[in-house]
Formats: C-alpha cells, structure tokens, sequence
C-alpha cells in the first residue's frame, strides 16, 4: 500500500470479501481484496506483520510484498472522483450518514464490477 496522502478511506463488501479501499487526490485508487488475503494468512505472514510493528526492514519488506500482492490499482473516472471528494468532505465535518454510505456503495459496485474485480487474484462471479 502506499504511504502518500490519501484523500479518503471506505471499505465495501462484496459477495462476502471485503475491500478496504484508499483513493487519493489524483483519482487513484487502491483495493485490497482483505477477505481472501486473511484466508491465505499463514504464520510466517503473522510474524512479518508484528515484526514490521516493532521496525523490523526485513519482515516489513516481505509484509509490504505480500499486501501488494492483493491489492489492486484502479485509476477512477471524474465523476466518481466528485462522488468520493464529496463524502471526504461530509466525513471531515463528521456529517456523513449511513445514507451516504449507501449511496456512494451504490457508485462503487459498478466500478468494483468494471474495473477492480478482473484484476483480483480470484476474481468473483458476475454472475454468481
């Protein structure tokens, strides 16, 4: 993942896997496909995760190597950018409702379906 500023953090749930998303400013966007990340987890992934914790470089390399590995890079298109510039501005003024919520997951799916799901490692079935 990446550690420059981002403009704003959600997270949606499809078919049960749950994608924690980071857009920033530019339009990018990155997923990360968490469900099936943490079904792959093993115990070496837990002592790399805890080790980078506590500043180990090595285990945060290969920590960092394996959150890329499900993480995938979608440029959004301007008027989703608008749609997430406006909920980052309701939840910096705390003013964003689980209507809100709603609604941008109603933007998001599409582009999930469009652009996200065919980059996954295991893509999920449209039809499904």
């Amino acid at each position: 993942m990446s550690s420059r500023d981002y403009l704003f953090a959600f997270s949606i749930v499809v078919r049960d896997r749950e994608f924690p998303i980071t857009f920033y400013p530019d339009g990018s966007s990155e997923w990360q496909d968490f469900t099936f990340q943490k079904r792959l987890t093993s115990e070496a992934d837990t002592r790399d995760f805890v080790g980078a914790l506590f500043g180990d470089a090595k285990s945060a390399q290969r920590h960092s190597d394996r959150e890329h590995e499900f993480t995938v890079d979608a440029q959004l298109p301007e008027p989703l950018l608008q749609k997430i510039r406006e909920a980052a501005a309701k939840f910096g003024a705390d003013l964003l409702t689980i209507a809100d919520e709603q609604e941008l997951d109603s933007h998001l799916l599409p582009f999930f379906w469009s652009d996200v799901n065919h980059q996954l490692s295991e893509p999920l079935d449209p039809k499904a």
